[in-house]
């Protein structure tokens, strides 16, 4: 009888640290791996989740943002349980007029901000634009780009330059052209196929 009562007081013991456990384990934060892309419709347009085979992509660009949007948005990112953000933003400025020193802070700004949040930036080249648009346009991407990979290397920040495989002359092929300014699913494949092995 005594042998019986001591296995029963084992037994309940181990389902006892089991059940904790699971309790445990249940109902503890899910770590922080979501990958967050942010920028304009550029990046709206991608169905990076399908492209790529990940559900913890999320897509929070937004047609028409700029840089200001951008800094506005990124506050709360922590909160999405987020490791990493893709940048691409930049192009909505420069056809406001919007100064390329004005442009290269804000972007600093968003890039400190995530780093405050533990949140790792990595920047993407700014697209050149079809052959129909001003060549003033051009000249404020091939600067802001420069400005922003030298950026990048100086704080050891990833940054990708997408333009090698979309543009040829400072200028977007029209092989991947939809929509005016747009990226075609072709681009996107493309596109996709770069960043992954990033994430």
């Amino acid at each position: 009888m005594e042998a019986v009562n001591f296995y029963k007081k084992i037994l309940f013991i181990l389902l006892f640290i089991t059940g904790t456990t699971l309790f445990s384990d249940t109902f503890r934060s899910p770590p922080s791996n979501n990958i967050v892309m942010l920028g304009d419709s550029i990046t709206k347009q991608v169905s990076w989740k399908k492209l790529i085979n990940r559900n913890n992509i999320i897509n929070l660009a937004q047609n028409g943002a700029d840089t200001i949007n951008l800094t506005n948005q990124i506050y709360n990112l922590k909160k999405r349980k987020t490791n990493k953000a893709f940048i691409l933003i930049g192009i909505n400025d420069i056809i406001k007029d919007r100064s390329i020193e004005a442009i290269f802070i804000n972007i600093k700004s968003i890039i400190e901000e995530l780093k405050k949040q533990n949140i790792e930036p990595i920047l993407q080249s700014i697209l050149y634009l079809p052959q129909r648009y001003p060549h003033s346009y051009t000249k404020k991407i091939s600067k802001l780009n420069n400005m922003l990979k030298k950026y990048s290397q100086k704080q050891n920040i990833k940054y990708i330059d997408i333009n090698r495989y979309f543009s040829k002359n400072k200028t977007l092929k029209q092989k991947y052209i939809k929509n005016g300014i747009g990226l075609n699913k072709r681009a996107h494949n493309i596109w996709a196929a770069t960043l992954k092995p990033h994430m």
